[in-house]
């Protein structure tokens, strides 16, 4: 898993086996935005959270919207990689929203591109995607409200985007 870094770490990553207890996901502290999660089981569906270290304020911030995924078998009847059954908008997430420089987009399907238009309906940015993830860099946008449309192996699923002026860091 990738997560947008904004402003540095460390980063705090709860994981593990959904509907388990609080206190049977596993917390991970990692200094880089990523993490490889192994040893899953195929046919379980998975939960992670993720929050990080504000240099700023001193303390952790907010946990992010949450991650939720069903691992699948390749070769099986059921779709291969990572899947999940539901409401497909639950399971993609663009974080951070509003976002600066760059936007992550988190799917628990595999995603085949990822198109921002803006509200009169122009095309902004269209980036190619093979998998679970993609990141686009917005910085050049301008600030406002745009519309993700992410294309997935089930159809097209749009998601709003707010983009705030890129501040310069110090």
């Amino acid at each position: 898993m990738t997560w947008d870094s904004g402003d540095g770490g460390p980063w705090i990553v709860v994981h593990g086996k959904m509907l388990d207890s609080w206190n049977d996901y596993t917390f991970d502290t990692v200094t880089s935005p990523t993490l490889t999660l192994t040893g899953l089981e195929v046919g379980t569906v998975y939960f992670a959270l993720v929050r990080g270290y504000c240099s700023l304020t001193g303390e952790y911030g907010d946990w992010s919207s949450p991650l939720e995924v069903e691992i699948y078998q390749q070769g099986s009847d059921e779709p291969t990689g990572i899947e999940q059954a539901g409401d497909l908008g639950r399971f993609v997430h663009l974080m951070p929203n509003p976002a600066r420089d760059v936007v992550s987009v988190l799917s628990s399907y595999r995603m085949s591109r990822v198109v921002l238009y803006d509200l009169n309906g122009r095309t902004v940015l269209e980036q190619e995607a093979d998998g679970i993830t993609a990141v686009l860099d917005v910085s050049g946008l301008a600030s406002g409200t745009y519309i993700a449309a992410i294309y997935l192996p089930h159809g097209v699923l749009t998601k709003k985007l707010v983009v705030e002026a890129t501040t310069p860091r110090q």
